[in-house]
């Protein structure tokens, strides 16, 4: 081949590369929020007491977005990002502010989980934490230390580092089951390559400080693979559903046994650290105990049919291991026969939604420590 020849070839490569990153820029930009939050929050009347198209309910949500932005962060993948505002907080350590007025020497509860634990599509007094902090008073002083979109193995793993250096709690919650579901059965949206993770979030923070020829720059320069990002975004956006459809049953079986082992491994750090723990399973939107309304029915219509399929699956299955389980709370049924309106999407509830959580939370909660005290 002539010299003319070779170098011709190296400019189609180079120009294949600048084709790859533009496409993987767009792309990552497009499903970066989904990625996060799994289902954007669509609905704005989802605070009771505010108008739909108020002042306050629009500032609400500019907090919301700018409250849910991650950074990359080792062995979680993720964290969020410190923001503040007059509705929805998060401190400097990446942790949702908790409302509270606990007095020296309380009790000290972690709450773990995803973005339904962070409380996304609710302000800072209604999250999970701050209305289990509202019922259990001074005495106790709770952590909100869910992420957007962990799955219990995040959780794990933020759970031992604080471990590690003497954050000791005396009470750790665990609220899980969608996200576990939607990465296990349905998608590899919570990537399992730690590297994949960090590439996605450089491509990101490129965009962000220096804009698309930065970012251009860096995915035509820099020694990694776009190309290989490029095809594995394309197949799920565009492919995913049909290739995992025939083994959902299959996924649903894994994510759970996966879970329960889950379940033990931290019964076991919590046996040697000498602290209680409790699990709780999350209702949602496709386990179809609820009586809806017509925008819970628009949400279910307009959901990705495998998505739905594999959400319901995992609900029944989950159903039948953990409804008379004395290790994990099935709160799958908990919106049975209510009729008002729970649900921002398939998984994020409204306030009133998190107090029905809590109040069965509290429940399980008590009657363990009662038993405990007439044991002894």
């Amino acid at each position: 081949m002539s010299w003319l020849g070779k170098y011709f070839l190296k400019a189609v490569d180079f120009i294949r590369y600048i084709a790859y990153s533009i496409g993987a820029a767009f792309l990552l930009l497009a499903c970066g929020h989904f990625l996060i939050g799994l289902i954007a929050i669509r609905d704005s009347a989802q605070l009771e007491g505010l108008e739909e198209d108020s002042s306050q309910m629009r500032e609400f949500h500019r907090e919301t977005e700018r409250a849910i932005e991650v950074h990359f962060e080792p062995y979680y993948h993720w964290k969020g990002n410190p923001s503040s505002g007059s509705m929805v907080n998060v401190d400097a350590e990446g942790y949702r502010k908790t409302v509270k007025s606990s007095r020296e020497g309380a009790a000290r509860v972690f709450c773990l989980g995803g973005s339904t634990m962070w409380g996304r599509g609710v302000p800072d007094q209604y999250t999970i934490p701050s209305m289990l902090q509202a019922y259990l008073g001074g005495d106790y002083n709770l952590h909100n230390l869910g992420q957007m979109a962990f799955v219990a193995v995040q959780e794990q793993n933020l759970l031992l580092e604080r471990l590690s250096f003497g954050d000791v709690p005396d009470i750790a919650i665990f609220y899980d089951g969608v996200n576990d579901g939607y990465a296990g059965a349905y998608s590899p949206a919570i990537p399992r390559d730690p590297q994949m993770v960090r590439m996605e979030r450089q491509m990101g923070e490129r965009w962000e400080k220096g804009g698309f020829f930065d970012l251009l720059a860096y995915g035509v320069f820099a020694k990694t693979n776009y190309r290989y990002i490029y095809d594995y975004r394309e197949a799920e956006l565009e492919e995913w559903g049909a290739r995992v459809a025939p083994d959902i049953e299959e996924n649903v079986r894994k994510s759970l046994d996966a879970y329960e082992e889950f379940v033990r491994q931290v019964k076991g750090i919590a046996a040697v650290y000498d602290f209680e723990v409790f699990f709780f399973w999350q209702p949602n939107l496709f386990s179809l105990d609820k009586k809806l309304t017509p925008y819970e029915l628009q949400i279910l219509e307009a959901a990705d049919d495998v998505l739905a399929e594999s959400q319901h699956a995992i609900y029944w299955e989950a159903r039948k291991r953990f409804v008379n389980s004395e290790e994990v709370v099935f709160l799958g049924d908990l919106f049975a026969g209510v009729e008002q309106p729970v649900y921002i999407d398939f998984c994020h509830v409204r306030p009133r939604g998190n107090k029905k959580i809590v109040e069965a939370m509290l429940q399980s909660i008590q009657k363990r420590m009662n038993s405990g005290r007439g044991e002894e």
